[in-house]
């Protein structure tokens, strides 16, 4: 939601560390499901690119694009 609520949006990777290296994630798809039901439980939904499988370093992470949020102020259960 802090993506959308700006002017540029940005990408999210889940399945790194702390310190930025891939730790994987054991099972992606129960990730991926995750991703776009968070993006419909916005208010107002907002509409993202699938989500993406990918590899880094042979680990499995998942990448979301977050598009600029459009004219709209996006929440979630009543928080900004």
């Amino acid at each position: 939601m802090a993506f959308a609520n700006t002017r540029y949006g940005g990408m999210v990777t889940l399945g790194m560390g702390a310190g930025g290296q891939p730790e994987g994630l054991a099972e992606a798809v129960p990730v991926l499901d995750r991703v776009l039901q968070a993006a419909l439980s916005l208010t107002p939904t907002l509409m993202i690119p699938l989500p993406r499988v990918a590899e880094i370093s042979g680990r499995r992470v998942v990448t979301a694009h977050v598009p600029a949020g459009m004219s709209h102020v996006y929440s979630f259960n009543g928080r900004y």
